[in-house]
């Protein structure tokens, strides 16, 4: 499916299963801003290594991941780092935890704020 909205796409070595949140797996990751809302930068991405993380979200249905990238790379408008999480944000139905942080932050300026 084509969509405009900014994704991320990952795919381990033999399309193996991220069951651990010790043990990493190689695989590849792309960033893909389509219509460029966060960066001029279309799509970006490379070889990275992947892992569960979280305490009581790696219980719920929709699991968080930590990505390790071989080099430092700029995610969607962000500055450039190798670490990397996917956030699931299962429990919070309103979706409005990180919007709430990131406009907290922003009033009191801080420069950067994951």
């Amino acid at each position: 499916a084509k969509t405009t909205f900014p994704t991320c796409y990952v795919t381990t070595d033999g399309k193996r299963s991220i069951t651990s949140k010790e043990v990493y797996i190689d695989g590849d990751v792309r960033f893909v801003d389509p219509d460029g809302r966060y960066t001029c930068i279309k799509e970006n991405g490379g070889r990275m290594k992947i892992r569960g993380r979280g305490n009581t979200s790696w219980t719920q249905s929709k699991k968080p991941y930590r990505i390790k990238l071989t080099e430092k790379t700029r995610v969607f408008g962000m500055p450039a780092n190798k670490d990397w999480c996917l956030i699931a944000a299962y429990s919070d139905k309103t979706t409005l935890r990180n919007a709430l942080a990131m406009e907290l932050s922003r009033r009191v300026d801080l420069p950067w704020s994951p």
